[in-house]
């Protein structure tokens, strides 16, 4: 009897992949200092990697694949901050109606990289290329994509006239790399102490362009056009579809982002309802819609097709039909024709590749060794085709190991590639044939409830692996998790079927659906996140924490799950260890008595947001918002993290955006306990605010901590602004509003205003009042901050006067670290 002994496959491409991927972390990331310990990890990882089953690769080759990669990104990340880089322009007109605009001329520049540039602005001003009296004020070097703001389009952001930028642009052909020339202006961010304020993106005003390189020769791919102009079409339904709906109706903007990838009509509410729910990847098409769209459309089209055609070409009913002529091939070119309708994303075609990989496995052919029974075709393997993607992507392009997506998108599959099979797709409690009497029980709700559960056990289960193994660079980035969202993202699949299918339906033919029955889908999946949200932890903000920790936790918590397959005591310990590591981990607290007291305001431009920690306090949030930067609140939040905030207090001055803008954000994620001031009609706040017509009132603290509510006028508005006063022992410190006529001559009246103080936050970001002088004799401050995104208007006159001042546009975000006894520092002289 002959024994066939089956020799695991070896995965070169699985090899290959951790290597380049490896190498790249290792040249993109590791500063100077540590790639050679990156290096040296690389060369054991290699060593390690040399037992390979057959058809494996040598630690000779991996260590060299990892090395070319460490040297191509580590070259990449060190190039000079002045070193040229044109754009790359691509041209395209599609005037497409959008709706809320009426008529809008879409993407008519996309911007992308030629080169990287060292940091993460996405632009860096370079003087050194400045011309002088030729027409051109400046050059503008790109070290990344260039990113749209949310809701503007891509014209929004160059900020330049449209005829004038579309005549520019009509001699320059398709693929052409230029130079736009002329001054910018940078949209910044908001800043925390001790950091800069990130250039987030840029206005240019473009005088001229200048020609750098001809288009390259580009290779038409049969159909591409015709699939431009499909897509197109699809769009334009899509959009016309969105019309119908009410400018302010939640599920606006849903069908085009889940079925072309145009977001730009999602509200920010929307947005962040996803977010807040654990299901924001829902919202980007990636390779989870692409499944779905293959389960539920592609598969059973490829059938109907492959029949089709054997019908026609009369070989249906033969003995062995052609693998070419099957089903399989035909749902592949489907999977590769909906990249382009889909917007051709990276993970659209990642998935799309793969998917097709796996259809037509079975048509290429396969070789035994000695001794194994051949077979036909190849059998997939997850992993192999996993390695195969990530080869050539990172080969293609080595810095996008650095883009978020990239990394999400990989570690969420190889999690799953892993763990599912530990895990099982089926679930352990299985319905027995008869009851406990041993009557038979009817297959007709027995086999539904056991495949029901088998789904809801798959999906559970994906979702917790997917969540364990991204939890890193979700905590690191992000700040933030769901864990509604484990459940969340499975109960919205079936609503996301829906959707994709009544979409599709719509697209390709119009009127066969009434609107109305194409945005139910819609509807019910925001419902279903609304139902959701109502949860805690909607999201849950997670304080900073090393990342080697969360490393470990993720790794506890994966072995729990998918290295013990039996529920037994190394499981169940496993499984203790990871929910302690992670409660203590993700675990919050007050300052205690050892923490150091704490006003910082932050560097928001023309805008407000202060934010005050004083032992065994909750942390008092005064005002928060701008009118210049953006991500006031990630800003905010960022504080709050590095502070382990669990309990947040508000006070709001008035409702103007450079006070406001960012409180639903962080109201959200934080609900606050104490709530003062101007609160009505934010945002996912639900409560009453304490608030005063005009005067003084204390509010409510937990310590020796003393704050009190001022308002000189119940005026609307600037005017109306409510102030703060701080008392720390005998600490003191005023944080006013925007009120600089009635409002600021209200709080000069007699019991309101307490000084002397010892730092006071000018009204108005330090604009000119009449009343000014008065007010500053009544605080008589020891020093004056100024918020402000612009030159201090008072700042000469301050000077004049010998005060200690600063601004927040001299210096950045401010810190002031109370006293509960007063230093006797010379005071000012009287104006």
């Amino acid at each position: 009897m002959t024994v066939i002994k089956h020799t695991p496959p070896g995965r070169p491409f699985l090899q290959a992949g951790l290597a380049l991927a490896s190498g790249s972390v290792a040249g993109w990331y590791a500063s100077p200092g540590v790639r050679v310990a990156g290096l040296l990890v690389l060369v054991l990882g290699a060593v390690h990697a040399s037992r390979a089953p057959r058809g494996g690769l040598g630690a000779g080759w991996l260590l060299l694949i990892g090395l070319c990669a460490a040297v191509r990104c580590g070259l990449l990340h060190a190039l000079p901050s002045d070193a040229p880089s044109p754009y790359k322009v691509l041209v395209g007109r599609t005037g497409l109606p959008c709706p809320t605009a009426g008529v809008w001329r879409s993407l008519v520049a996309h911007l992308l990289w030629e080169q990287g540039v060292e940091g993460s602005n996405p632009f860096t001003p370079t003087t050194a290329h400045r011309k002088e009296g030729t027409g051109a004020s400046g050059r503008w070097v790109s070290s990344d994509r260039v990113r749209p703001l949310q809701g503007q389009s891509q014209r929004g952001n160059l900020g330049h006239p449209e005829d004038r930028l579309e005549c520019l642009l009509n001699s320059v052909s398709s693929g052409e790399r230029v130079r736009l020339l002329g001054s910018g202006t940078p949209l910044r961010g908001a800043a925390l102490p001790g950091t800069e304020p990130p250039v987030i993106s840029v206005t240019l005003g473009v005088d001229e362009l200048a020609r750098t390189a001809p288009a390259l020769l580009k290779i038409e791919i049969p159909g591409a056009a015709s699939l431009a102009l499909l897509r197109k079409s699809i769009l334009v339904r899509l959009l016309a579809a969105e019309d119908s709906l009410d400018p302010k109706d939640d599920v606006r903007g849903l069908l085009p982002a889940l079925i072309v990838g145009e977001r730009t009509g999602l509200s920010a509410t929307t947005r962040d309802l996803f977010t807040r729910t654990g299901t924001r990847h829902l919202l980007a098409l990636s390779g989870l819609h692409v499944s779905l769209l293959a389960w539920w459309i592609i598969w059973p089209l490829g059938g109907w097709l492959a029949r089709a055609l054997a019908q026609v070409t009369g070989r249906a009913g033969g003995r062995r039909p052609r693998p070419w002529l099957g089903p399989d091939p035909l749902r592949a070119l489907l999977l590769l024709a909906l990249v382009p309708l889909a917007g051709g994303g990276a993970p659209i075609w990642r998935a799309a590749i793969a998917l097709a990989l796996a259809a037509v496995a079975t048509c290429l052919p396969a070789s035994a060794a000695t001794g194994e029974v051949p077979c036909h075709g190849r059998r997939v393997d997850g992993l192999s085709l996993w390695g195969l993607a990530l080869c050539l992507e990172l080969l293609l392009s080595p810095e996008s190991v650095g883009h978020l997506g990239l990394q999400l998108s990989y570690l969420a599959t190889l999690g799953l590639l892993l763990g599912l099979p530990a895990v099982g797709t089926s679930c352990p409690l299985r319905l027995k044939d008869t009851d406990a009497l041993g009557r038979a029980r009817s297959p007709w709700w027995r086999i539904p409830t056991q495949r029901a559960l088998d789904g809801i056990w798959l999906g559970v289960a994906t979702s917790i692996l997917a969540v364990v193994v991204t939890l890193p660079i979700i905590w690191v980035r992000f700040g933030q998790i769901a864990p509604v969202g484990i459940v969340a993202t499975p109960l919205a699949m079936l609503p996301l079927m829906g959707l994709l299918a009544t979409g599709w339906l719509h697209a390709c033919a119009p009127g066969i659906l009434p609107l109305e029955v194409v945005h139910l889908p819609g509807r019910a999946l925001i419902a279903l996140l609304e139902a959701c949200d109502q949860l805690p932890a909607t999201p849950w903000p997670l304080p900073e924490r090393p990342w080697p920790w969360i490393v470990l936790l993720t790794g506890i918590a994966f072995l729990g799950m998918t290295r013990f397959r039996r529920a037994g005591r190394p499981k169940a310990l496993t499984l203790g260890a990871a929910l302690a590591l992670g409660g203590f981990l993700a675990c919050s607290s007050d300052a205690d008595v050892n923490t150091p007291p704490e006003l910082v305001v932050l560097d928001v431009g023309h805008g407000t947001a202060a934010m005050l920690r004083v032992p065994g306090e909750d942390v008092w949030l005064f005002d928060a918002g701008s009118r210049d930067r953006i991500g006031v609140a990630a800003c905010v939040g960022e504080q709050l993290r590095r502070w382990q905030t669990r309990d947040l207090s508000v006070v709001v001055s008035h409702r103007d955006r450079d006070h406001s803008s960012a409180l639903p954000w962080i109201v959200e994620r934080w609900p606050p306990r104490v709530a003062a001031g101007a609160m009505e009609g934010t945002p996912g706040w639900k409560g009453r605010a304490i608030d005063l017509i005009r005067g003084r009132l204390q509010l409510p603290t937990r310590g020796d901590l003393q704050l009190f509510l001022l308002r000189g006028s119940d005026a609307p508005g600037n005017e109306g602004s409510r102030c703060l006063e701080i008392r720390w022992g005998s600490w003191r410190a005023l944080l006013t509003g925007d009120a600089e006529q009635d409002g600021l001559a209200g709080l000069l009246e007699p019991g309101i205003l307490d000084g002397p103080y010892d730092l006071v936050l000018l009204p108005h970001h330090g604009s000119e009042s009449p009343h000014l002088d008065e007010f500053l004799r009544r605080c008589r401050p020891t020093e004056i901050w100024i918020s402000c995104g612009s030159p201090a208007a008072l700042g000469p006159e301050l000077d004049r006067q010998g005060r200690l001042w600063n601004s927040t546009y001299r210096s950045g975000a401010l810190v002031a670290h109370p006293r509960r006894e007063r230093l006797h520092l010379p005071q000012a002289p009287p104006l």
